[in-house]
């Protein structure tokens, strides 16, 4: 990296910090959601562009960071930077249980892997969605 570089990247630091002191609550939104998008597309470039190999999982590591973060803070009363960082360690463990299976897998199915657990985040995101609120799990009769 040249100084000029280094520089400029101050200097549009400096400036977003800026908008982020004079801005209002939507504004911080869409500086928060444009923040997080890139940092799902910068993963999601490394992956595919440096490597070449599909991923369908990014979401679900996004949902359980989330899901994790929104739980710890509004019912367990941690501050935001305390479950943020409890929220990384738990989406990283998930990365790693996927990892192991994940890692014999090339091509196509690796893909497959991925997306199926996508699929299972979301199903249980669905499941338990009234969990976190005092709800309890949906009961199933077995003749259903």
């Amino acid at each position: 990296m040249t100084l000029r570089s280094i520089i400029a990247a101050a200097l549009a630091l400096a400036l977003l910090g800026a908008a982020i002191a004079k801005a209002d609550g939507y504004q911080i939104f869409i500086i928060a959601m444009v923040g997080l998008t890139a940092i799902v597309g910068i993963g999601l470039n490394v992956l595919l562009g440096l490597t070449g190999q599909i991923s369908f999982g990014h979401v679900a590591f996004y949902a359980i960071g989330a899901y994790t973060l929104g739980i710890l803070t509004t019912k367990g009363g941690l501050s935001f930077w305390l479950a943020l960082s409890a929220a990384m360690v738990v989406s990283g463990v998930a990365g790693l249980a996927l990892a192991v299976p994940a890692l014999r897998m090339r091509g196509p199915y690796l893909a497959m892997v991925t997306i199926a657990f996508g699929f299972v985040v979301e199903q249980g995101a669905v499941a338990v969605h009234d969990a976190p609120r005092g709800g309890r799990l949906p009961h199933r009769s077995a003749a259903a």
